[in-house]
């Protein structure tokens, strides 16, 4: 449970309903985690920094990783440029956005292409990818340079890490940039799925993202399918060892869905 002060936090769910959404999201998962870990000082969370790294390499080696990214905040510039002259928006924010927009966009522009080239070209780290394709192959008695490698001061194995990350910089201010303004764009509305089950309307608009926030003693997962008319929210219980069993009771929860314009 989530508590801040006597304030229960909710849990959210977050949705990808696009495939750009889905990347975007996920390079933040990878982004997030090889630096969490790698501020940790055990071995084993570096460990776990390192994992990432290899991930992060994997969908930064995606060729349409450039385009998806700038299409996003391009998108994201458009929706904000339209907003000019509008009386009800605060036209020094504006600006100010706009202005972080134009300069990630030269960034990716300028950097993009080269995310990660220094991590695909080290030969240990390569080695070490190579080995997480075989289950278990990544002992230390398959790769004695990694057993080597943990036994290092934390401090040297983070310098390491956060060098490696910094590969990805331009990637993390674009990818944050891009979902900061996608998850501004809606906010959260309470709903009620009754007997665990809630269905909306998309009119002829095609949604990006949704997030659903649920009290954290819910015990209750939310999924969520989309066709081309409807966004449906279903609820299924958590079970220890069995199969999610469909919930039958009313649940509140908060929804907020991100619209392409």
């Amino acid at each position: 449970m989530q508590i801040c002060g006597n304030v229960q936090i909710p849990l959210r769910y977050e949705f990808p309903l696009t495939e750009r959404a889905r990347l975007l999201l996920r390079l933040e998962d990878s982004l997030q985690r090889v630096r969490e870990q790698a501020l940790d000082s055990s071995p084993d969370a570096h460990r776990s920094s390192l994992v990432a790294l290899c991930e992060l390499v994997e969908l930064a080696s995606r060729i349409d990783l450039k385009a998806e990214v700038r299409m996003e905040l391009e998108r994201q510039r458009s929706l904000l440029r339209a907003l000019r002259g509008v009386a009800e928006v605060d036209a020094e924010a504006l600006a100010v956005s706009l202005a972080e927009l134009d300069s990630s966009l030269s960034r990716v522009d300028a950097t993009l292409p080269r995310a990660g080239a220094r991590c695909r070209d080290d030969a240990w780290l390569s080695m070490f990818r190579t080995r997480l394709a075989v289950p278990g192959g990544a002992t230390r008695f398959d790769l004695p340079s990694f057993h080597y490698w943990s036994s290092r001061e934390p401090t040297a194995r983070r310098e390491w890490l956060l060098r490696w990350l910094g590969d990805f910089d331009c990637v993390r201010n674009g990818v944050a940039m891009a979902l900061h303004l996608l998850r501004g764009s809606a906010s959260s509305e309470s709903q009620l799925a009754a007997a665990g089950s809630y269905t909306r309307s998309l009119g002829n608009r095609v949604p990006m993202l949704a997030a659903i926030d649920t009290s954290p003693d819910c015990d209750c997962i939310p999924e969520i399918t989309v066709n081309r008319a409807l966004l449906t929210v279903r609820f299924n219980r958590f079970s220890d060892g069995g199969r999610p069993r469909p919930c039958n009771t009313d649940i509140a929860f908060g929804l907020a869905v991100c619209f392409q314009a």
